[in-house]
């Protein structure tokens, strides 16, 4: 099993950071290059977003656990374009106090196909990525 996090601090308060963070259904606004579309089936735990790709091809993900006071989910891939299997990832914000905030992107999961070395720095990379997208959207 690979293990995989990444943190990086904010320049807004965790509120504002957690209340882009959550929506479930808004990775369109976070990667418009990358993300054709994405649905969402269901309310709360056990939804389902389907993420269509740009480049081509589907991401399904299950929202395992959600929990707005500790502002923290979890979600699961159940089909995706990646070299993993068994992804489970969380992402949690932090209060740091006077107007900043830390984000935490990690996850474990089984390789497919790659050795864990390049598994994991594939997905260390698309969380850099994510976490640049959210800063950008946030301007923080």
């Amino acid at each position: 099993m690979v293990k995989v996090s990444v943190s990086d601090t904010f320049n807004v308060p965790a509120d504002t950071l957690w209340k882009t963070v959550s929506d479930f259904g808004g990775v369109k606004k976070l990667a418009p290059d990358m993300v054709k579309s994405c649905t969402v089936e269901g309310k709360g735990v056990g939804s389902i977003r389907r993420i269509v790709l740009t480049a081509g091809g589907v991401a399904a993900e299950r929202l395992e656990s959600f929990d707005a006071k500790g502002k923290s989910l979890s979600y699961s891939i159940i089909e995706a374009p990646l070299p993993v299997d068994r992804y489970v990832a969380t992402m949690k914000v932090k209060e740091l106090g006077k107007g900043r905030s830390e984000f935490t992107w990690s996850c474990t999961f089984e390789p497919k196909g790659l050795s864990d070395a390049e598994a994991k720095k594939t997905v260390e990379t698309m969380y850099k990525g994510g976490i640049a997208s959210y800063k950008k959207l946030l301007g923080g």
